[in-house]
């Protein structure tokens, strides 16, 4: 039974595979039906072989038989699962073909299944066979013991015996011999009719059904083999990219087309992990795709990420893909969608160059609906139309706008475009405001995929002029006509006026043909036009105004055919002068018949519009260009900034290590005197750096529109006063004096940014000492006038070289000096002044400069007047001291918690200077480890951090926590001093660029 049911299995399975790999739905559909009940058969007869075992006693028989059922309900999952998956893909309406995601799954999870399984029967059928000869050996000596225990009794009955039992057992156990040495061919003799004869019946029968099962698995293989190669080929051969990848994002196997697309060779797949290859911004994109269908086991379809080609370029490919979540193994194909996505790209620009061209049209154009309702007007119809509004017009009745017999034409037009042709017709119709106009209208259909019109597109020209023309020259030639007899005179004298009229028109060639197209009148107006004398041109055919190809193609016929079945008609084109130079002409073509209907001519009106279309071409490459300039310039500018901000930022960071430590250096009492200077050197040297480092992080910013200012209260004198005792020293190495005043009328303390106006003092008295050779330096505080008591002022004024009037605005731009060669002279970048008019502007004042009353130059600083409340804050200690004694009578643990290497060890230098106690940690998790087994009262800590966010919320407020006084137990003025007396040691510029960062 386990065997018959193994093999009507594996027939299913090769018959389901070849249609999968077909794609005949139908014939995967009995595929599934038959394999699903192979499967329920196989499942039956293998329960049935584990009870019997149990039942005779054979516990090793009863536990193979019981892992075949374990393997049969794990492949039935896995088949559920596949069957599921193909009815996703089958489903979808547009979809790559689902045999490349399905085929791979089914033979290296279905096929392997089926083969266990047969070989399981196979090798149960053997031992079957194998007992057999057991039995038939031990029945033979007991046969002999019986035998020879009977021969003493009964000679006759014992050969009697010997010829009737003991032949064909010795005969069958020959043949059982010859079976277990693999020659399935032997046969027992089937001529008795007595149990011998059905022994044998049944043997002969056993070993049939033994070669019928190793053919069948010899055919099995054979079979297989050939599958594995054909999908190899196949796997190989396709243009898509087809992979095997697992759960833990590397590639198991990859085909050609991922080298062909990509460009890596196959090893780079298999080596690394996917994710290498991906976008950056597409990676938390692909990473959650990757935990859904973990999770879920669904089939992706139509994913797109984009993957790195080995020349550095992207491309984007579009994923289907199948997860086998018990084999944690993904069958996934890729298509490579770039040109698709570059081409829908082009059609979009297409898109919007036809409508532009739509736009720029003079006639008025609709899109109506299949039922003559308004859908859409363009801009220059509104227009003409004299409509501000589309919406007054959107959803209307179109045909209602027609009246009497034009709206009978309308109507007819309309049929004749919704059945696939095109309709046309002229007619009067008022704009909104009343204005009489005469419509050339054509209506033609708007075909949707299917070939069927979806809309209708109603081209209407305004013919009013030309009607008005043609009315005139009808009316005239009919009173003409009229008078011809008893008036000749008169109608001589009115043709004379006509012609003269016509004649004074310089800017349209008005001219009348024949009914064969031969020029019959000739104004001046056409001569200017076209070049040609009336004595020229009249009686030549019209064609020669035409271009050789126009005449080939003919035009000029065509034209004088639809004027003389329509009535009219319109053409813009390339027209030839008489010295053959082109033009662009627009042409109006009627054709004059008389009172009964006959043909008597046709009346040309001719314009040049070769003007008009240059400007308009020449206005859409100038929008073009001056688009595409300004994309690449702000993009240029974008990438500048933010090459200059990181660069500045990065360079930053060691400088501030570089400055505190060659500050210690500078104070430290063990230094010899050369040694000393070595260190005053380095550290100036390296304040200059980080001068111009700041500088250009802040024009940075500037540029990116990033600086920002964090105002708080603060004190006017007391920041003056620091930037004299900062500035002093310097000023005096000159032989300069530094003065300051302060207004009693300008309050104290203010609301401002104090970081950012003591950067913009620092730059302008700094500017002042490098530019005045001699004299005073001033820095002034004032209160605004009595016209503007809301603002304050400070006043830098030197009394150095000036600066020329025409330099005055110019020095704020950015790397601007008032002489190229005082950069090799003082030094510096020319940003200092454009980031101090920066930095005041952003805080809603101004920055500007005038000529001095002494001959020098004064920079003065407005800003808004805001006054702080007033409060108590702890009064400045004036020692330069390190105060040990603060450190002795209130002692202090201290955390400092930095990323930095450098700046981490300097600040634990200082802090252990001032006679604290200090601790330190590299990073959020280790601040937190440390906090804990420490516990200190203070902690100097950089909130942007590696692993901050990996602290977990109860931690971090516990770290946090030792800032809140309440907790900490601290005081809050002694926490005052303690970080005043830190700064006040810590080197200065560090200092600055800390407390203002």
């Amino acid at each position: 039974m386990e065997s018959r049911a193994a093999g009507e299995m594996t027939q299913y399975a090769l018959d389901l595979r070849a249609a999968i790999q077909a794609v005949n739905p139908g014939a995967v559909e009995k595929g599934f039906s038959g394999f699903k009940s192979a499967l329920v058969q196989a499942g039956e007869a293998t329960t049935e072989a584990r009870d019997l075992a149990r039942q005779r006693g054979r516990p090793e028989e009863a536990k193979a038989e019981e892992a075949d059922l374990t393997d049969l309900d794990r492949l039935s999952v896995e088949f559920q699962a596949m069957e599921k998956a193909w009815r996703e893909l089958t489903s979808q309406s547009v979809s790559p073909d689902p045999s490349s995601a399905i085929l791979p799954a089914f033979d290296s999870v279905i096929i392997p299944g089926v083969r266990r399984y047969e070989a399981q029967s196979i090798r149960e059928m053997e031992s079957s066979a194998a007992l057999a000869r057991e039995l038939l050996k031990t029945s033979n000596i007991y046969l002999i013991l019986a035998t020879l225990g009977a021969i003493i009794a009964a000679a006759i009955a014992g050969i009697f015996l010997s010829r009737t039992i003991l032949r064909p057992l010795r005969s069958l156990t020959n043949a059982a011999r010859e079976a277990a040495k693999g020659n399935l061919d032997v046969r027992l003799s089937k001529e008795r009719n007595d149990e011998f004869g059905l022994l044998a019946h049944t043997f002969n029968t056993m070993l049939d059904s033994l070669r019928d099962n190793m053919v069948t698995r010899d055919q099995l293989e054979a079979v297989i083999a050939d599958r594995t190669r054909e999908l190899d080929q196949f796997f190989q051969l396709s243009p898509d990219l087809l992979c095997i990848a697992d759960f833990s994002g590397k590639f198991r196997r990859v085909n050609q087309a991922f080298t062909t697309v990509l460009g890596y060779p196959e090893k780079d797949f298999l080596e690394r992990p996917f994710l290498d290859f991906i976008h950056p911004d597409d990676l938390e994109k692909t990473q959650k795709v990757m935990a859904d269908f973990q999770s879920s086991g669904s089939p992706v379809r139509h994913f797109e990420n984009r993957y790195r080609h080995m020349d550095g370029s992207w491309r984007t490919l579009s994923w289907q893909a199948l997860p086998i979540l018990e084999s944690g193994i993904i069958f996934a194909a890729a298509r490579d969608v770039s040109d698709i996505q570059l081409a829908q790209q082009r059609l979009r620009e297409s898109e919007e160059y036809n409508r532009t061209i739509v736009e720029s049209a003079d006639d008025c154009l609709k899109v109506l609906t299949l039922d003559g309702h308004v859908f859409s007007v363009s801009e220059h119809g509104l227009k003409l139309l004299e409509i501000e509004d589309a919406s007054q017009i959107r959803d209307a009745d179109w045909l209602a706008f027609w009246n009497g017999a034009d709206h009978e034409n309308a109507v007819r037009a309309v049929e004749q475009a919704r059945s696939g042709l095109s309709g046309r017709f002229q007619g009067y119709c008022p704009t909104l405001k009343g204005t009489p106009k005469w419509w050339d209208v054509i209506i033609s259909p708007i075909r949707g995929l299917s070939g069927e019109p979806v809309r209708l597109l109603a081209v209407s020209r305004d013919i009013s002029q030309r009607k008005k023309i043609e009315d005139e020259l009808r009316n005239l030639n009919s009173t003409l006509q009229e008078r011809v007899e008893e008036r000749t005179q008169e109608l001589l004298v009115n043709e004379s006026r006509f012609r003269l009229m016509i004649d004074s028109i310089k800017d349209y060639a008005i001219f009348m043909l024949g009914p064969d197209g031969t020029v019959a009148t000739w104004n001046s107006g056409a001569k200017r036009i076209k070049g040609y004398s009336s004595t020229e041109i009249i009686g030549q055919h019209f064609s020669c105004f035409y271009t050789l190809e126009d005449i080939s193609a003919g035009l000029p016929q065509r034209l004088l055919r639809k004027a003389e079945t329509e009535g009219t008609s319109y053409h813009e084109g390339w027209r030839a002068r008489k010295d053959g130079s082109l033009f662009w002409a627009g042409v109006d073509l009627t054709a004059i018949r008389d009172e009964s209907g006959d043909l008597k001519g046709f009346a040309k009106v001719t314009r040049d519009l070769t003007e008009r279309r240059n400007a308009d071409s020449a206005l859409r490459e100038a929008l073009a260009m001056q688009t595409e300039l300004t994309r690449k310039a702000q993009a240029g500018e974008n990438a500048k900034s933010e090459f200059l901000a990181i660069m500045s930022h990065e360079l930053r960071t060691p400088m501030h290590g570089i400055l505190g430590y060659s500050d210690l250096l500078v104070n430290s009492q063990d230094l010899t005197g050369d040694n000393r200077a070595y260190a005053e050197t380095l550290s100036h040297c390296s304040r200059s750096l980080l001068r111009i480092l700041d500088d250009i992080l802040d024009f940075s910013s500037a540029q990116n529109g990033t600086l920002q200012i964090e105002k708080s209260s603060f004190s006017p004198r007391s920041l003056l006063r620091e930037i004299q005792t900062l500035l002093e020293p310097t000023a005096s190495e000159k032989g300069l004096t530094f003065a300051i005043s302060i207004s009693p009328r300008l309050p104290d303390p203010l609301i401002a940014d104090p970081g950012r106006l003591r950067q913009i003092l620092l730059n302008l008295v700094g500017n002042a000492i490098k530019f005045t050779p001699a004299g005073t330096i001033t820095l002034e505080a004032n209160r605004g006038d009595d016209h503007s008591k809301s603002t304050w002022e400070i006043i830098v004024r030197d009394t150095g070289t000036g600066i020329p009037e025409e330099m005055r605005e110019k020095i704020f731009e950015p790397f601007m000096q008032i002489d190229r060669g005082m950069s090799r002279k003082f030094g510096g970048t020319g940003l200092g002044l454009s980031i101090a008019r920066k930095l005041a502007e952003i805080q809603g004042g101004t920055l500007i400069s005038r000529a001095s009353i002494n001959g020098g130059a004064e920079f003065i600083l407005t800003l808004p007047l805001e006054i702080a409340p007033k409060t108590s804050l702890p009064e400045t200690v004036k020692s330069n001291a390190v105060p040990t004694r603060l450190a002795r009578q209130y002692p202090l643990r201290i955390l400092v918690v930095d990323d930095d290497r450098i700046n981490r060890k300097l600040m634990l230098t200082i802090i252990r200077k001032l006679g604290y106690t200090a601790a330190s940690a590299a990073n959020g998790r280790e601040a937190v480890e440390t906090y804990l087994q420490v516990r200190p009262d203070c902690v100097l800590m950089d909130l942007q951090m590696p692993e901050m966010d990996q602290v977990g919320g109860k931690k971090q407020s516990v770290l946090l926590s030792c800032l809140n006084e309440d907790e900490a137990g601290a005081d809050p003025t002694h926490e005052s001093l303690l970080l005043y007396s830190f700064l006040h040691h810590a080197p200065s510029r560090w200092r600055q660029s800390q407390t203002t960062a």
